[in-house]
C-alpha cells in the first residue's frame, strides 16, 4: 500500500477510535461501483473490537461498504490464519523427521514397523502442508500485495488453501490419535539404537513429544469439525463448499461490529 494511501486511511481511522484503542488498516481493497474499499480495525488488548470500511474514491456509501465487508473480512481473517499456522510449520526443523526415518529398522516387531510407516506419513503430510503454505505466501506477497486489490476469485483461492491445510492437519491428527501406540513403539525402538544418542536434544524431544497428550490430540481432531470421506478430493470439496457457507454466515454476524459507515 502506498504511504499516501495508508496515511489518508489512518487519518479517517483516528477520527473514529477511542483513546484506549489501537488501529490498523489492511493492505488490500475490494472494488464496489468502481470505488476501492479498505478494511480497518479497532483493537483493544490485541483483540479487534470494531471495524470500518472506507474508500478514498468519494464518500462512503453504507450499501457499498456492506457489500465489500464479507469479501475483505473473509480474505483477511483466513489469510491471517494461514500465515500464522504456516509460519510455525515452515520453521519446524526437517531433521526431526529425516534423521529418525534414516535409521535402519532391524526388527521383526510389527508395531514398530507400523509406527515407522505412520511417522513417514506424518513427514509426507508435513511437507505437503508447508508446500501449500509457501505457494500461498508467494501468491500473497508477489501477487495480491502488488495488486492491492482482491476479487471474489482471491477469496475463493484463500478458502481453498485453508481447506487443504485443514485436510493436512486432519490427516496429521488422525494418525497421531489412531497410530499413537505404534508410534510409541517406534520411538522406543529408536531409543534402543546407537543412532538415538547421536541425535540432538531437540530432535529427541520432538520425536518423543509427538505421541504425548493423546486426549488433547483427539480433542483437536474433533474441534476441526471436518466432513469426513475416504476419497480425499471429495472430502476437500465437501469441506470447501461448507466453509464458503459458514464464512458467509460468520461475516453477517460480524456486521454488528462495523463502526463505520453506519
Amino acid at each position: 500500500m502506498e504511504k499516501e494511501t495508508a496515511k489518508k486511511l489512518m487519518k479517517k481511522m483516528k477520527k473514529l477510535k477511542t483513546w484506549t484503542e489501537a488501529i490498523y488498516v489492511n493492505p488490500v481493497s475490494y472494488r464496489v461501483n468502481n470505488k476501492l474499499y479498505y478494511a480497518g480495525g479497532f483493537r483493544k488488548e490485541n483483540e479487534t473490537v470494531a471495524t470500518a470500511y472506507m474508500t478514498l474514491d468519494g464518500e462512503e456509501v453504507k450499501a457499498e461498504a456492506y457489500e465489500a465487508q464479507p469479501h475483505l473480512s473473509t480474505f483477511g481473517d483466513i489469510s491471517n490464519n494461514i500465515h500464522a499456522g504456516g509460519d510455525d510449520r515452515s520453521k519446524v526443523d526437517t531433521t526431526y523427521f529425516t534423521v529418525p526415518l534414516a535409521v535402519s529398522l532391524k526388527t521383526d516387531q510389527e508395531e514398530v514397523k507400523k509406527g515407522f510407516e505412520a511417522y513417514n506419513k506424518l513427514w509426507d503430510l508435513h511437507q505437503r502442508y508447508v508446500q501449500v503454505y509457501l505457494e500461498f505466501k508467494d501468491y500473497y506477497e508477489n501477487d495480491v500485495l502488488v495488486r492491492e486489490e482482491i476479487t471474489i476469485s482471491d477469496v475463493r483461492k484463500t478458502q481453498k488453501t485453508a481447506a487443504w491445510i485443514n485436510m493436512y492437519q486432519y490427516g496429521t491428527l488422525k494418525i497421531l490419535v489412531e497410530k499413537n501406540n505404534q508410534i510409541k513403539a517406534y520411538v522406543a525402538y529408536l531409543e534402543s539404537t546407537d543412532a538415538w544418542d547421536k541425535m540432538t536434544k531437540d530432535q529427541r524431544t520432538f520425536i518423543k513429544g509427538v505421541t504425548e497428550t493423546k486426549e488433547k490430540l483427539q480433542e483437536n481432531l474433533e474441534d476441526l469439525g471436518l466432513i469426513e470421506d475416504e476419497d480425499e478430493e471429495k472430502m476437500l470439496q465437501l469441506n470447501y463448499e461448507y466453509a464458503i457457507k459458514l464464512n458467509e454466515e460468520q461475516m453477517i454476524g460480524q456486521q454488528q461490529y462495523i463502526r463505520y459507515p453506519k
